[in-house]
């Protein structure tokens, strides 16, 4: 049984921590399931499935922290005319 290192990712209260400490989880499982094909060991449903949900949470914090930023930041989306004729 594989001992997760950074299975403690959900803990994180802050959403940019949150996200690099998920990244380093699914490197960690991507490992476990690679490791276990190339020893001709079947992967189980379980394990790809939770990888898949993983992977869809990594997306959502990334659009969280994203948007985050762009709010700190002020971003400004307006498009100016080029003043050169």
């Amino acid at each position: 049984m594989a001992v997760w290192l950074y299975s403690s990712w959900i803990t994180e209260t802050d959403a940019s921590t949150r996200l690099e400490q998920l990244r380093l989880h699914i490197a960690e499982v991507s490992q476990h399931v690679f490791d276990n094909e190339s020893r001709s060991r079947k992967v189980g449903a379980v394990s790809e499935r939770y990888l898949g949900d993983l992977m869809k949470k990594e997306a959502e914090l990334e659009v969280k922290v994203n948007q985050a930023v762009n709010r700190r930041v002020g971003i400004n989306k307006v498009k100016f005319a080029d003043p050169t004729p």
